[in-house]
């Protein structure tokens, strides 16, 4: 029988005999096409079948070597470990920009690179000292500065927050400025008037943000849960800057690191406070 004439199959004639006499033989008519189904259904049921069976049951050691799991396990492995690079790749990104922008912002405290003789900074200055809108930390200091002092340049630092110092200046441990402990979300405010340079956060310190001043007076503010201005904006004197908190690795409590520096030297803010 050629292939070409299995297309003029329609039916089949199936006959069973059995070797006992006591058992009668059998005889099924069937047709071509049902029988070609059956053969599919059951081909199919037994590879499904098979499939599972072997991946699903202790069978598969026996059909895989141990070279082909820990091959598996390893790349499973790999990929976990792509990830976590790729994740970390990016974390020490955000951290580089980051601390480049706080690094241009420490620099701008720098007296060689703000120069208080720029026109900019004149004018900027003669706006301060006019800008007074119904504050009477603006009006005490304008008539402190024409009327009881002949020095015009000195600053007036007013409290950022409201609370007690639990830790004191000492340049000598390392403490650049002084611990004022407060609960969280407690405002913070622009110890004077001046330009935001950095607002974000940082590993150490949390949310920081730093402000500059006249006379080349530069005020930082660490650890805040939350930050109300951003880098550039003009800040008037007791303007709410952002709320306390407890951010970054160096905290241990809810608490203000606030931090006057002059050119590159850290001061006591106690000293300088009006208030």
């Amino acid at each position: 029988m050629k292939l070409k004439d299995l297309k003029n199959i329609k039916n089949l004639l199936i006959i069973t005999f059995s070797d006992k006499p006591s058992f009668e033989g059998s005889k099924f008519n069937i047709s071509f096409k049902k029988l070609l189904a059956i053969f599919f259904i059951y081909s199919s049921v037994l590879f499904v079948g098979g499939f599972l069976i072997i991946n699903l049951t202790p069978l598969s050691k026996i059909f895989y070597s141990e070279d082909y799991y820990y091959q598996i396990e390893e790349q499973e492995k790999y990929l976990e470990l792509n990830k976590k690079l790729l994740f970390l790749s990016k974390e020490i990104e955000d951290l580089k920009t980051t601390n480049e922008r706080l690094r241009y912002a420490i620099m701008l405290g720098d007296s060689n690179l703000v120069n208080p003789t720029n026109d900019s900074v004149k004018n900027y200055n003669q706006k301060l000292k006019k800008k007074v809108e119904g504050n009477v930390l603006f009006i005490f200091r304008y008539i402190w500065d024409n009327i009881f002092t002949s020095n015009k340049n000195d600053n007036f630092f007013a409290r950022p927050i409201n609370g007690f110092i639990s830790r004191e200046f000492n340049p000598e441990e390392g403490h650049y400025g002084i611990d004022i402990v407060a609960k969280t979300g407690t405002p913070i405010y622009s110890t004077a008037s001046g330009y935001v340079i950095f607002s974000d956060y940082t590993v150490d310190d949390g949310y920081m943000i730093i402000i500059i001043h006249p006379n080349d007076y530069i005020s930082v503010y660490k650890h805040c849960s939350s930050l109300l201005k951003h880098k550039r904006e003009k800040i008037i004197q007791s303007e709410m800057i952002a709320l306390s908190g407890n951010t970054g690795h160096k905290s241990h409590g809810p608490h203000l690191h606030f931090e006057i520096w002059k050119n590159g030297q850290p001061l006591n803010p106690q000293k300088l406070f009006i208030n």
